[in-house]
């Protein structure tokens, strides 16, 4: 059974060609896919913790923990549409995978929650980025980023 994520009402995540035809990668995917969702909805409704216990462990964990506590103590969201392509996944056995996937930032931007002010919009290098993450399956069944990085404006992700 795998916890409901509900981002913001004026936030989204687009994730295009989730389907690889093979049914292991595709659940790889699903998995990240509600990884990044799990953040997202930290982020976007401070609620929901323990879903990205469910979904990151290790390092990945961690990283994510302080990325979503930053926009908690700044008290700002996110707003708009983020979307993510690219994705490819490298299966290791039956429990380890490596996905890799691109992020386009351009069409969300900041809000600042005390004021509601949105800062603008902006379409450059830093708009997009390459990402990494090593996934393992865990006993239930569960795919859970362990490791990862990230490319900021990675040259593989420009549109």
């Amino acid at each position: 059974e795998r916890p409901e994520i509900k981002l913001g009402k004026d936030a989204e995540n687009v994730f295009e060609k989730t389907e690889t035809g093979d049914p292991t990668k595709d659940r790889v995917l699903a998995d990240n896919q509600r990884r990044i969702d799990s953040i997202d909805q930290v982020i976007t409704r401070r609620v929901g913790l323990k879903t990205m216990n469910f979904y990151a462990k290790g390092q990945v964990l961690r990283n994510e923990t302080e990325y979503a506590k930053n926009y908690v103590e700044q008290n700002v969201t996110w707003v708009g549409k983020t979307h993510y392509y690219n994705q490819s996944v490298t299966l290791d056995g039956k429990n380890k995978a490596t996905v890799t996937f691109c992020i386009d930032e351009s069409d969300s931007t900041t809000k600042h929650l005390k004021t509601g002010k949105l800062d603008p919009k902006q379409k450059s290098e830093k708009s997009f980025t390459f990402n990494t993450v090593e996934m393992e399956r865990n006993k239930n069944g569960v795919w859970q980023g362990t490791e990862g990085s990230s490319t900021l404006g990675g040259q593989k992700c420009a549109r």
